[in-house]
């Protein structure tokens, strides 16, 4: 890059809190989408949050950490850091002595309501 061009060279950018299988959070439709559903939803995801320059994200509730996808280049996307368990803040919605409604609003690894 020639000094003085209207170009600019940024680092990748980090993103410490991202939820790589949800597009939009609503319950009810999870319910009735495969299981599979949510590795084709996350392969559309990590392509896109590259696309911004995104190059590392931290997915604090992942289903499984990411060792054949985009860690081998069979998927396109950031490099991941992965929880596999579920993080959360101490009295937050992940914490097991939270109300039952807080803890299934956010961030649930299994989509709540009725099996």
């Amino acid at each position: 890059m020639e000094p003085g061009s209207a170009l600019t060279l940024l680092p990748g950018f980090i993103d410490c809190h991202v939820h790589l299988v949800f597009s939009g959070v609503d319950p009810q439709r999870m319910l009735h989408e495969p299981f599979s559903y949510q590795f084709y939803a996350a392969a559309r995801n990590m392509a896109a949050t590259l696309a911004t320059g995104v190059t590392t994200v931290r997915d604090a509730a992942a289903p499984t950490r990411d060792e054949a996808g985009a860690g081998t280049g069979l998927i396109a996307g950031p490099r991941l850091l992965t929880a596999v368990t579920l993080l959360g803040q101490t009295g937050g919605h992940t914490t097991a002595g939270a109300p039952a409604a807080a803890r299934s609003r956010c961030c649930s690894p299994t989509p709540a309501g009725p099996r």
